[in-house]
């Protein structure tokens, strides 16, 4: 299995070639110092979001690494990261999405490699969750409004059959025909339809040396 959390920021400073290292040097100081701090504050959420994930701290995990990655982009290997925290997740689009960013930034073959074995691992679990998940019964609006009026025509007609003097005719038949009907239509839109996906939500905040983030992150 890959080795987790590997992000060394001192790497991204060095040229790769003179025209790089030209590049760099054409840009202007406050430029330069700018990138700098950004990459200072994305090693102190880079370190953070380590020792969330040391402590099983999972969701406040992958807040800490987005926001390293958000400062530092060039830090590919946060990807790395991020997709092994949302792997631990169960969040397998999220794992799936930031592989398959880090494989579209590499150039190494090696490393495309390793990157193209999980994304096609990852790829087959979310077909067989998928099968694995599939849960039947969805309890919205339309089914109890439609069990709602089952109950109630079967309760009038039941009323009319047992109160009335004589022949009650067809309204309480007509009544407990349609509660019958409605609570066969409401059975139906349970048990044929899926479960809605359940909803979370996780709001991390986070401070550093002249700078603080907030963020939420939710699957719906």
């Amino acid at each position: 299995m890959r080795a987790v959390f590997a992000y060394d920021p001192r790497a991204m400073l060095r040229p790769v070639s003179l025209l790089t290292a030209a590049c760099a040097l054409a840009l202007p100081a406050s430029a330069l110092a700018q990138t700098a701090t950004n990459r200072e504050l994305a090693i102190i959420h880079y370190e953070r979001g380590r020792g969330l994930y040391a402590e099983g701290r999972y969701r406040q995990a992958v807040f800490e690494l987005e926001t390293a990655h958000s400062l530092d982009p060039s830090g590919t290997n946060l990807l790395l990261n991020l997709g092994t925290v949302h792997e631990r997740l169960g969040n397998i689009d999220a794992a799936l999405l930031s592989y398959e960013r880090h494989l579209a930034a590499s150039t190494d073959p090696a490393d495309r490699a390793r990157t193209q074995r999980v994304i096609a691992r990852l790829r087959g679990a979310r077909v067989e969750l998928a099968e694995m998940s599939r849960r039947r019964g969805r309890a919205d609006g339309v089914f109890w409004a439609s069990m709602g009026a089952s109950i109630a025509c079967l309760a009038l007609g039941t009323t009319m059959f047992l109160t009335a003097d004589g022949d009650p005719g067809t309204a309480p038949v007509a009544f407990t025909v349609g509660g019958g009907s409605l609570a066969l239509l409401a059975t139906v839109l349970y048990f044929a339809r899926e479960a809605p996906p359940r909803q979370t939500l996780f709001v991390g905040a986070s401070f550093a040396p002249g700078a603080a983030t907030l963020g939420v992150a939710g699957a719906f």
